[in-house]
């Protein structure tokens, strides 16, 4: 009798187990969070508002919506946190060792989650984990193999030395099991609530950030495109909303806007198998030629940040150091050309010609990005002030990617999102997403020489001006814009887009 009635224990166990596994793996494939719900007839008071896709997930490492994206920082806490010069602070780490072979993060005493359940080191392993396979962490951690947790501490091991790598550390820390989830759980300021069928934003009281906030309480409003945003901000139905300026194009809204620069840098890349372009001093023409103020004006809408180093002009290590400047001067870049031998024939000054006939570029770009076509135009029309025959090769990205490739261009307009490390193996590494005509072995030397500490950053900025492997142009920006009934104080920045939200407060 005693068998029969354990074995139906046993069954009852087994269904009971399959009712749950069923039901746990029903919520993850949901795109609808599971929130605790408040049913009240008592409203809490909510002036800001901020702007979400119901439709998508909030999970940072799931979502692929840059809104989602954004409020999910008020969600979940990293490890450090970005400032406005690329430099980091600590947030859930207490402690960092580098030995250029590993690098070890104690993680701070006391952390919870928004659940009450203790944040370890063991979440923080999860977290990485799947950082490493999300295409919004996965690059800036690439240069990070593996995570072993201890019992406080986390170590990472390093595939080759980086002392920056701390800058890498920010991606989102949920908690252990819940990363299918829609909406995992985690240690941001604020946690998701339903209250009488209404998303809200509610402050998080055990928060390490342990900030006054001015507004405990954000409403959501769901939002069903992206350029709804721009008008529900006009019509004073959001508080806030971040453009990522993909498009070009500056909507001038009546509200407050405030620049956040970001680390994505627009280069004009050269094919170095063009035997006239391993004389540097044709590249040195055609970058004197390039009017960049007016570029930035007239393309970017001043939303970008003009630069002459590969490098971030905001980053913090290139304080007081003696940068190059750009000199824009068409008599100098004609000249330059000149000493090259690519001169104008005596019988027409139209176009300049080198031993082989008309020296004419073809310049490569993504037709689906207006502002590089855009930004193509404009050197191409420089370039031709200089007496050079110009095409624009515009083509779709699959087929800008594979002229790349075959090498089938001569300029081309490129980006590439750069780590906040400022990691630049993109450009150096064989097999790096923006490697294509780079030939430059002496400035591929001297980065690996940078990383791991033989030269500074200046050594390596002089190296990088002598050889030019390609030409900077300017790092692109986002606008954040704030309805004209909040005011602020503090900034913020593309990794932490709500960084002064504990200031904000809104007059109506």
């Amino acid at each position: 009798m005693k068998k029969i009635i354990i074995a139906i224990l046993c069954i009852s166990l087994l269904t009971a187990a399959i009712v749950v596994a069923i039901n746990i793996n029903s919520e993850n494939v949901t795109t609808e969070p599971e929130v605790s719900s408040t049913n009240t007839d008592e409203t809490p008071v909510r002036s800001v508002y901020l702007g979400y896709f119901d439709k998508k997930s909030f999970n940072p490492y799931k979502t692929d919506s840059f809104t989602n994206l954004n409020i999910s920082t008020l969600l979940y806490d990293p490890l450090f946190i970005i400032n406005d010069d690329w430099s980091s602070d600590m947030l859930l780490a207490k402690e960092i060792q580098n030995d250029g072979k590993q690098v070890t993060v104690k993680i701070v005493d006391g952390e919870v989650f928004s659940n009450g359940a203790s944040l370890t080191a063991y979440d923080v392993v999860y977290s990485f984990n799947l950082a490493k396979k999300s295409p919004h962490f996965k690059g800036r951690l690439s240069n990070l193999a593996t995570a072993v947790a201890g019992v406080d501490t986390v170590t990472f091991a390093l595939n080759s030395p980086d002392v920056y790598v701390q800058q890498c550390l920010t991606f989102p820390i949920i908690q252990n099991g819940t990363g299918d989830a829609a909406l995992p759980i985690g240690s941001g300021r604020y946690v998701l609530r339903s209250i009488n069928g209404e998303y809200v934003l509610s402050e998080n009281p055990t928060s390490t950030r342990k900030e006054a906030l001015s507004t405990p309480i954000l409403g959501l409003t769901a939002i069903d495109a992206e350029n709804d945003e721009i008008y529900r901000i006009q019509a004073g139905h959001l508080s806030y909303f971040c453009d990522d300026m993909d498009s070009g194009v500056f909507t001038k809204l009546n509200a407050t806007t405030l620049p956040l620069s970001t680390n994505n840098l627009i280069y004009l890349g050269y094919n170095s198998k063009n035997e006239v372009f391993n004389n540097k001093n044709v590249i040195k023409a055609l970058s004197t030629a390039i009017d960049k103020s007016t570029l930035a004006d007239t393309v970017f809408d001043n939303f970008c940040t003009l630069t002459e180093t590969p490098f971030n002009p905001d980053w913090f290590a290139l304080e007081g150091l003696p940068l190059p400047t750009h000199e824009y001067n068409l008599i100098n870049a004609g000249n330059i050309l000149d000493e090259c031998g690519i001169i104008f024939s005596p019988k027409d000054k139209t176009f300049r010609y080198d031993t082989d006939g008309y020296f004419e570029i073809k310049i490569l770009v993504n037709k689906e990005s207006t502002t590089k076509v855009n930004c193509a135009k404009f050197i191409g029309k420089n370039l031709q002030n200089l007496g050079i025959k110009v095409s624009l090769s515009a083509l779709a990205f699959e087929d800008y990617q594979q002229a790349l490739k075959d090498g089938s261009y001569d300029l081309y307009i490129g980006e590439v999102k750069i780590s906040p490390n400022m990691d630049l193996s993109a450009f150096f590494k064989s097999t790096g997403a923006a490697s294509y005509g780079i030939s430059s072995k002496a400035v591929a030397s001297a980065y690996n020489d940078l990383k791991t500490g033989n030269i500074d950053v200046n050594t390596f900025i002089s190296v990088f001006e002598e050889e030019k492997p390609f030409i900077p142009i300017c790092y692109r920006t986002y606008v954040a814009y704030y309805s004209n009934d909040i005011t602020y104080e503090g900034s913020a920045n593309v990794n932490e887009p709500f960084y002064n939200i504990n200031s904000w407060k809104s007059e109506s």
